[in-house]
Protein backbone atom coordinates (compact mmCIF):
# COMPACT_ATOMS: atom_id res chain seq x y z
CA UNK A 1 0.00 0.00 0.00
CA UNK A 2 1.16 3.09 -0.59
CA UNK A 3 2.27 5.94 2.22
CA UNK A 4 -0.70 8.21 1.26
CA UNK A 5 -3.21 5.25 1.02
CA UNK A 6 -1.95 4.18 4.51
CA UNK A 7 -2.20 7.70 6.14
CA UNK A 8 -5.63 7.54 4.59
CA UNK A 9 -6.32 4.38 6.41
CA UNK A 10 -4.76 5.45 9.27
CA UNK A 11 -7.24 8.46 9.38
CA UNK A 12 -9.92 6.65 8.64
CA UNK A 13 -9.06 4.57 11.91
CA UNK A 14 -8.76 7.33 13.70
CA UNK A 15 -11.98 8.72 13.50
CA UNK A 16 -13.75 5.90 13.86
CA UNK A 17 -11.69 5.68 17.25
CA UNK A 18 -12.96 8.98 18.08
CA UNK A 19 -16.94 8.40 17.62
CA UNK A 20 -16.26 5.68 19.53
CA UNK A 21 -14.87 7.44 22.51
CA UNK A 22 -17.66 10.13 22.13
CA UNK A 23 -19.97 7.59 22.17
CA UNK A 24 -18.37 5.93 25.69
CA UNK A 25 -18.42 9.02 27.10
CA UNK A 26 -22.18 10.00 26.18
CA UNK A 27 -23.22 7.24 28.95
CA UNK A 28 -19.69 7.51 30.95
CA UNK A 29 -20.51 4.96 33.61
CA UNK A 30 -18.16 2.86 36.09
CA UNK A 31 -18.49 -0.03 33.50
CA UNK A 32 -17.53 1.92 30.43
CA UNK A 33 -14.09 3.06 31.78
CA UNK A 34 -11.90 0.11 30.59
CA UNK A 35 -13.64 0.90 26.73
CA UNK A 36 -12.85 4.52 26.94
CA UNK A 37 -9.04 3.33 28.36
CA UNK A 38 -9.50 1.07 25.83
CA UNK A 39 -10.45 3.72 23.21
CA UNK A 40 -7.49 6.40 24.20
CA UNK A 41 -5.13 4.08 23.74
CA UNK A 42 -6.39 3.43 20.48
CA UNK A 43 -6.37 7.06 19.75
CA UNK A 44 -2.90 7.58 21.12
CA UNK A 45 -1.54 4.68 18.75
CA UNK A 46 -3.23 5.91 15.52
CA UNK A 47 -1.44 9.41 16.80
CA UNK A 48 1.62 7.18 16.69
CA UNK A 49 1.48 5.62 13.78
CA UNK A 50 0.37 8.30 11.92
CA UNK A 51 3.39 10.17 12.74
CA UNK A 52 5.29 7.49 11.96
CA UNK A 53 4.14 7.44 8.38
CA UNK A 54 4.67 11.58 7.97
CA UNK A 55 7.77 10.60 5.72
CA UNK A 56 6.13 8.72 3.44
CA UNK A 57 3.22 11.16 2.40
CA UNK A 58 3.44 13.05 -0.81
CA UNK A 59 1.37 16.43 -1.62
CA UNK A 60 0.60 19.11 0.43
CA UNK A 61 -2.27 21.37 1.51
CA UNK A 62 -2.75 24.74 1.11
CA UNK A 63 -2.04 26.77 3.65
CA UNK A 64 -4.79 29.01 2.63
CA UNK A 65 -7.52 25.99 2.76
CA UNK A 66 -5.86 25.20 6.25
CA UNK A 67 -7.16 28.77 7.06
CA UNK A 68 -10.42 28.46 5.79
CA UNK A 69 -11.16 25.61 7.62
CA UNK A 70 -9.38 27.22 11.31
CA UNK A 71 -12.30 29.89 10.18
CA UNK A 72 -15.50 27.57 10.13
CA UNK A 73 -15.51 27.56 6.46
CA UNK A 74 -16.18 24.74 4.03
CA UNK A 75 -13.16 23.29 2.83
CA UNK A 76 -15.51 22.45 -0.53
CA UNK A 77 -16.21 26.13 -0.75
CA UNK A 78 -12.43 27.12 -0.94
CA UNK A 79 -12.08 24.02 -3.98
CA UNK A 80 -15.74 25.55 -5.87
CA UNK A 81 -14.12 28.99 -5.78
CA UNK A 82 -10.12 27.57 -7.15
CA UNK A 83 -11.86 25.62 -9.95
CA UNK A 84 -14.12 29.04 -11.05
CA UNK A 85 -11.56 31.06 -10.50
CA UNK A 86 -9.08 28.55 -12.97
CA UNK A 87 -12.32 28.81 -15.43
CA UNK A 88 -11.80 32.40 -15.27
CA UNK A 89 -8.26 32.14 -16.29
CA UNK A 90 -8.59 29.61 -18.79
CA UNK A 91 -11.44 32.20 -20.42
CA UNK A 92 -9.08 35.02 -20.15
CA UNK A 93 -6.37 33.27 -21.96
CA UNK A 94 -8.44 31.81 -24.55
CA UNK A 95 -9.31 35.07 -25.62
CA UNK A 96 -6.41 36.38 -25.62
CA UNK A 97 -5.06 33.82 -27.97
CA UNK A 98 -8.06 34.62 -30.00
CA UNK A 99 -7.36 38.33 -30.35
CA UNK A 100 -3.46 37.54 -30.81
CA UNK A 101 -4.69 35.14 -33.83
CA UNK A 102 -6.77 38.22 -35.00
CA UNK A 103 -3.74 40.73 -34.63
CA UNK A 104 -1.40 38.32 -36.52
CA UNK A 105 -4.17 37.76 -38.84
CA UNK A 106 -4.72 41.49 -39.54
CA UNK A 107 -0.90 41.84 -39.62
CA UNK A 108 -0.19 39.47 -41.97
CA UNK A 109 -2.72 41.06 -44.31
CA UNK A 110 -1.59 44.65 -43.76
CA UNK A 111 2.29 43.54 -44.33
CA UNK A 112 1.04 41.03 -47.85
CA UNK A 113 -0.47 44.45 -49.20
CA UNK A 114 2.19 46.19 -48.57
CA UNK A 115 4.99 44.26 -49.60
CA UNK A 116 2.62 42.07 -52.14
CA UNK A 117 6.05 40.48 -53.68
CA UNK A 118 7.40 39.54 -50.76
CA UNK A 119 7.18 36.31 -49.20
CA UNK A 120 8.34 35.68 -45.52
Amino acid sequence: MEGNDKVETELLYLLQHLNDAMDIMENLEEENRPALVDTVGNIVQSFKTLHELEPTISGSVPMELLEQIDQGNNPDDYSRKLVEESQQSAKRIEEKQKWMQSFKDSLDMSIDSTFPNKKL
